[in-house]
């Protein structure tokens, strides 16, 4: 649903002001879906005893929740969620043009500061099932799978301003010398 082909043809389904908020609520749903028919494999693969290490890898996971939480506030928290596109159709108002373009904190860092959390999330764990390491396995290779298809959409809408800043920030591994604090302030107007 993300890509931009179905995006062409589900809005002509639902009104574009809604199909953000849409998309959101349908992965909400789906990952419901998998929550509720999960079947564990619970046979251990690993377990940290000690309590400062588990207690390390707990504090690790909810710090990368936060800066996944903040970073949906960086970009525009009600435009992230499809509420800010709704609202501006209801109170007739134009949504910004172009498509917003965020360089700024973790962008600055990484590409996909949210994705690279949903990588790491399921691997900091002190306690670790076949089941959970095959849900972060497969968390992990659809977000690597996923990211090209993404990232050539992203240089479709945002052209030089996203090949410019796709040159000089790294999709996940931070390469701290070349990152940037601001590599188009002016275009700095979040995400659509």
């Amino acid at each position: 649903m993300a890509r931009r082909r179905f995006k062409a043809r589900w809005t002509r389904v639902v009104p574009p002001a809604i199909e953000r908020a849409t998309y959101l609520y349908l992965t909400v749903v789906m990952t419901l879906g998998l929550v509720l028919f999960w079947r564990p494999i619970p046979v251990t693969l690993w377990e940290v005893e000690s309590v400062l290490a588990a207690g390390a890898l707990r504090g690790l996971f909810v710090l990368v929740t936060a800066g996944m939480v903040l970073t949906t506030f960086q970009l525009g928290h009600f435009r992230f969620f499809g509420l800010a596109q709704a609202w501006e159709q209801f109170l007739g108002r134009a949504a910004p043009a172009g498509g917003g373009l965020s360089t700024r904190w973790l962008y600055a860092v990484v590409r996909h500061p949210i994705s690279l959390g949903w990588m790491l999330l399921p691997w900091l764990v002190p306690h670790a099932t076949v089941g959970q390491v095959l849900f972060a396995v497969g968390t992990t290779v659809y977000i690597l799978l996923a990211t090209p298809f993404e990232e050539a959409d992203l240089e479709a809408e945002l052209g030089a301003r996203y090949s410019a800043y796709r040159r000089r920030v790294a999709a996940f591994l931070p390469r701290p010398s070349r990152a940037v604090p601001d590599v188009f302030p002016e275009a700095d107007d979040g995400i659509q």
